[in-house]
């Protein structure tokens, strides 16, 4: 029993996280309204019924239809040592997250920038129904190396994702970074139930055909090419962990790569005889789902996808300002204490629009339904969205109190200082006397000076040396306090990255 001869149809969508830097301290959307198409893949399905307004509201989709997009991918690999060549031909799609108080950055110059977290999708409508092909997908349309995700920072781009990038960045004319972490994607599979029915008698569901085929899924559901070798209990272990589903026709798998749906062809009505007077809004979702053609668009899955993408984007964007502000740290090593308090700004700033940014895209604050507010929160923790935030956070507190504990021990050593500048001023009155000893000795080689000449002339010469002294020991001392509270942030930092 083959699982491929289960299968229908299939749609596919890779997501690739990152942001777009603007200049100027404002973003103006309808500079995207100009260049591209407003429009989602899912045109007769809205987020509104799985999402609260609170994130629906800041999210807009655009179709990228610019001839300089790559039209079609070549995809190539060898099945049990034979060559095996198609082409997909993915439509692009650009998300973009709008928040009121942008992210705000500054470069050298000190001209101003903004940071807009954004989502780049490739959906390809028609994909393969093999589990090889689908497998080989997304390795030429999202991984570094064509090897899963690679971090170094010397690795080879993956073609495509760097074609896709040259060619927004030419036609936004702003730039544009795709991250290297966080991409994955979603697959939605349409079964023959009549042929589950049949292989699974009075078991049938899609949670069991999943199971039967636990070795096909699994090695879809993390990319992995080499299925065949793993063993069955290892493998049903992993799948069964990951199933996300309530309903005997529909089932999701949620790894920490992709998100597998799978959808028997059938009416939705057939499963669910009854719908209460107040659940209208159920029905209705229901008979849009029958509109809707696009199965990626269906239980909400690319709209889950969507907003999976864009907090991954988003947890990046404040890690690039959090990477911005200690270069501009490592520049400031060896200057003053006020350098401490402008990064110390900097800081306080970033924590608090993370602050607020998170807690908007937090699942529990931002979905409509209980268990789609489940489904979201295990694709939360499987992305590692929860403890990356949590890093990002953990570092800029530690990062101002680091600071801020800098700035403090500063404070007093220059208000000892100011102490002892009075205390010198005190020892040079009383050191006045020396303008008389200097007047005698001149007297004695017959020069008559006044004395208020001599008093008047040593006064400032002797302020002058002990000022010099002081001020070298001070702005000493002061660099090298500078210095240990950078490295420190520094250190803090570069764990991010």
């Amino acid at each position: 029993m083959e699982f491929e001869g289960f299968i229908n149809r299939v749609e596919l969508a890779v997501f690739l996280p990152g942001y777009v830097k603007i200049k100027g301290e404002s973003f103006d959307e309808e500079l995207l309204k100009q260049k591209f198409i407003d429009s989602s893949p899912c045109k007769s399905i809205t987020p509104t019924f799985f999402f609260s307004e609170v994130y629906t509201e800041k999210v807009s989709t655009f179709r990228v239809t610019s001839q300089s997009i790559p039209k079609e991918v070549k995809i190539e690999y060898k099945l049990s040592g034979s060559p095996r060549e198609f082409k997909v031909k993915p439509e692009i799609y650009l998300s973009v997250l709008r928040e009121k108080k942008p992210i705000k950055v500054k470069n050298e110059k000190g001209e101003s920038s903004i940071l807009v977290p954004i989502a780049i999708s490739a959906v390809i409508e028609n994909a393969p129904t093999s589990i090889d092909d689908l497998i080989a997908i997304p390795f030429f349309l999202a991984w570094e190396n064509g090897c899963g995700e690679i971090n170094s920072d010397e690795r080879t781009h993956n073609p495509f994702v760097f074609q896709l990038e040259k060619a927004l960045e030419e036609i936004l004319g702003f730039e544009l970074a795709i991250s290297n972490r966080g991409r994955f994607f979603i697959v939605s599979m349409e079964v023959n139930w009549e042929k589950v029915q049949n292989a699974l008698g009075g078991n049938a569901s899609v949670d069991e055909l999943i199971k039967t085929f636990p070795k096909e899924f699994y090695g879809l559901a993390v990319t992995d090419e080499g299925y065949r070798a793993v063993r069955e209990d290892y493998a049903r272990e992993r799948v069964t962990g990951w199933l996300r589903g309530n309903r005997v026709y529909f089932s999701k798998l949620v790894s920490p790569v992709s998100i597998i749906q799978v959808n028997a062809d059938r009416n939705r009505v057939e499963f669910e005889e009854t719908t209460l007077p107040k659940c209208r809004i159920w029905k209705d979702y229901v008979l849009k789902h029958l509109e809707e053609k696009r199965k990626i668009c269906h239980h909400g899955l690319f709209h889950q996808a969507e907003y999976l993408a864009l907090t991954f984007s988003t947890i990046e964007t404040f890690k690039s300002l959090t990477k911005t502000i200690i270069e501009e740290a490592k520049k400031h090593r060896n200057s003053n204490a006020r350098d401490i308090e402008k990064i110390l700004r900097a800081v306080e700033d970033a924590k608090v629009q993370m602050e607020s940014s998170l807690k908007t895209l937090n699942p529990g604050n931002i979905s409509r339904i209980p268990e789609s507010t489940t489904v979201i929160e295990r694709m939360y923790e499987a992305r590692g969205l929860s403890s990356f935030s949590s890093e990002v956070k953990e570092a800029l507190e530690s990062l101002t109190a680091i600071m801020a504990e800098g700035n403090e021990l500063i404070d007093k050593h220059m208000e000892r200082e100011k102490f002892q500048h009075l205390e010198m001023g005190v020892t040079l009155l009383e050191a006045l006397p020396i303008g008389y000893v200097l007047q005698w000795i001149f007297q004695f080689f017959g020069i008559n000076i006044p004395t208020a000449v001599f008093v008047g002339a040593t006064m400032p010469l002797l302020l002058a040396l002990w000022w010099l002294y002081k001020s070298k020991k001070i702005h000493r001392w002061e660099k090298e306090q500078v210095n240990n509270f950078m490295k420190m942030a520094e250190n803090i930092l570069d764990s991010l990255f």
